[in-house]
C-alpha cells in the first residue's frame, strides 16, 4: 500500500462532470428534483468568437472541440456538479430506445453517482414522472436502510440511498 502523502487524511471529492445534450434542461431537472443550485454564470465557449478561450479549451479537450456550454451547480455539501453540452462536435447521446443497464456497466468507466435522500423510492417515483426510469428493484439493507438505481433522462445512472456511504458499509 502506498503511504498517503497527507498523513492519512482523505482526499476530498471535489466535483462530478456529466455530459448532456442540453445543459439548461438538465440543470433545471437536477435543480427541481435534487435541489442543486447554479453557483455562477454559465460558461459558453465558442472558439470562433473567442480564440483565447479556444486555445485554453484545446489544452484540456484537444483541438477538435470548438464549442461547449457549461453549467456549474452546487449539491449543497461542497461537492460540485458540472454539466457539459458539447456542441461542436456534438455529444453522442445514447439511443434511449435501446439503452440497457448491461451496456452501461459493460462499457467500463464511471458507472453511476450516488445521492443520499431520505426516501429513495419516493424520490424515484417523482423523478420517473419527469423523464427518469428506475433500474431494477429497490433493495433494503441493514438497519432498514435502502437504495435503488435509476436512469436520468440523458442515460446517466444515479443511485439513491437512504443513508450515507459510511453508515451503509460500516461494521457490516
Amino acid at each position: 500500500m502506498v503511504p498517503h502523502p497527507y498523513h492519512n487524511q482523505n482526499y476530498i471529492f471535489n466535483h462530478v462532470g456529466v455530459s448532456v445534450p442540453d445543459v439548461d434542461k438538465a440543470a433545471e431537472w437536477y435543480s427541481k428534483h435534487f435541489g442543486f443550485r447554479r453557483i455562477k454564470p454559465d460558461n459558453d465557449v465558442d472558439g470562433a468568437e473567442n480564440p483565447v478561450a479556444l486555445a485554453h479549451m484545446s489544452k484540456l479537450f484537444g483541438n477538435k472541440l470548438r464549442k461547449v456550454k457549461m453549467v456549474f451547480l452546487s449539491t449543497g455539501n461542497s461537492v460540485g456538479f458540472e454539466l457539459f453540452e458539447f456542441i461542436d462536435p456534438p455529444v453522442k447521446q445514447p439511443d434511449m430506445e435501446k439503452w440497457t443497464l448491461e451496456e452501461q456497466y459493460q462499457r467500463g468507466g464511471v458507472f453511476h453517482f450516488c445521492l443520499t435522500v431520505p426516501e429513495p423510492q419516493a424520490v424515484c417515483d417523482a423523478v420517473c414522472k419527469d423523464g427518469a426510469a428506475q433500474i431494477g428493484e429497490t433493495i433494503q439493507g441493514y438497519d432498514g436502510e435502502g437504495g435503488l438505481y435509476l436512469r436520468d433522462p440523458w442515460g446517466n445512472v444515479i443511485e439513491l440511498l437512504s443513508c450515507n456511504f459510511e453508515q451503509l458499509l460500516a461494521n457490516r
